[in-house]
């Protein structure tokens, strides 16, 4: 029986599921017939004879020369080698291209997602894109940041951010995050350090659950995701500068705040 992790470790260094499958047959067939590959690896018998042309090319199978042909596969540390020398091979050439690409191009500049001044609100995808733009926001914030949060999603952008953060009360900026209240659950050191040392940081819980994750920076952009995911940024987020959409997050998380309590910081 071959194991789907095997079939996927093959295709993460290159090969197609196809080629997977059938190298892997023939590693615990020895070797064998195209038709006996075809039956074990459950391949159409025409694809079968594709993709053991493509595996003799990439050097993992060889040929015996009799009648009918036989096939027998490279040792599977030899093929396992082979692949994942290819793999940083073409892993180098794109890096290479990349480069060239980022050196000709004056238009890849991620910069700001949308003018100022145009109001918009965007669907930012996951990943490092949002982080980036998380870690600008927070870098040039001037007065305030306001939010709603999810427990475990506070902690992940404490963490994640902590030297933003950081920077941002060493200049003054007010920093303030309503957290559902789940009393079983204990600030890390680094957060309980940071509350105590500036009152310009300050945590409050309410007795519901939060409906989304909402940042407002300097009450002039507004970020607002509702996943709860293990990553940080592992969920899409709106992204708005529409003052009507600034606004309602805003009334929300001030209607909010004055139902709650400061958290201890101690």
């Amino acid at each position: 029986m071959i194991s789907e992790e095997s079939i996927q470790t093959l295709i993460k260094l290159g090969l197609s599921s196809s080629q997977s499958k059938t190298y892997l047959s023939l590693t615990k067939l020895g070797e064998a017939t195209v038709i006996t590959v075809s039956k074990s690896s459950k391949i159409d018998r025409g694809e079968t004879y594709r993709v053991l042309s493509k595996l003799m090319d990439l050097g993992l199978v060889e040929k015996i020369i009799e009648s009918p042909n036989r096939y027998r596969p490279v040792p599977l540390a030899e093929a396992l080698a082979i692949l994942l020398d290819r793999k940083k091979r073409e892993d180098s050439q794109i890096q290479r291209e990349t480069e060239r690409m980022l050196a000709e191009s004056s238009c890849l500049d991620f910069g700001e997602p949308f003018e100022i001044e145009e109001p918009r609100t965007l669907l930012i995808p996951s990943g490092n894109h949002l982080a980036n733009m998380v870690h600008e926001r927070l870098t040039n914030i001037q007065k305030s940041l306001d939010g709603t949060s999810f427990f475990d999603e506070f902690e992940r952008r404490i963490n994640g951010y902590y030297e933003e953060y950081a920077r941002l009360l060493d200049k003054g900026v007010r920093i303030r995050f309503i957290l559902e209240n789940t009393e079983e659950k204990q600030f890390s050191s680094k957060l309980l350090d940071m509350l105590k040392a500036d009152p310009n940081f300050e945590v409050a819980f309410v007795h519901s659950k939060v409906p989304a994750c909402i940042c407002l920076y300097d009450d002039q952009e507004v970020q607002v995701s509702i996943a709860r995911r293990v990553e940080l940024c592992a969920s899409s987020a709106y992204w708005s500068n529409s003052p009507v959409f600034v606004a309602l997050a805003k009334s929300y998380f001030e209607s909010l705040w004055s139902k709650t309590a400061v958290a201890a910081t101690c």
